[in-house]
């Protein structure tokens, strides 16, 4: 998926997280509301997907909570969304952390930059 359509549907999938009322949004969204939304309704799933790609667009370009990910031309959203929540679930002692960190964390752990100097 190139590059402008991704952050277009990022951007449209995360719109309806700009007008909510929830408490968690106003401040941040955690470990805790990934996991809601990604296990949620079709809306929720939208939200998810939503953020996580959003994150994700982000740290193509630069670090998200001083990490960097560097993962193949050829990965989907889907395959992207999956790592990040994986992750997420396997640490749930940090399931109140912001989620762009435990995102961010989750793309920089399964897909570690290499230099090649």
């Amino acid at each position: 998926m190139g590059s402008v359509r991704r952050t277009a549907l990022a951007t449209v999938a995360a719109a309806p997280m700009l007008g909510s009322a929830s408490n968690a949004l106003a401040d941040f969204a955690s470990g805790n509301d990934l996991l809601h939304w990604c296990g949620g309704s079709i809306y929720d799933r939208g939200t998810c997907m939503g953020y996580i790609m959003a994150i994700a667009d982000v740290m193509q370009h630069v670090p998200v909570a001083g990490r960097k990910a560097c993962w193949p031309p050829n990965i989907n959203s889907n395959q992207l969304r999956d790592v990040a929540i994986r992750y997420i679930e396997t640490q749930p002692e940090q399931l109140y952390i912001d989620g762009a960190n435990l995102v961010a964390g989750a793309l920089a752990t399964t897909f570690p930059c290499h230099n090649n100097s």
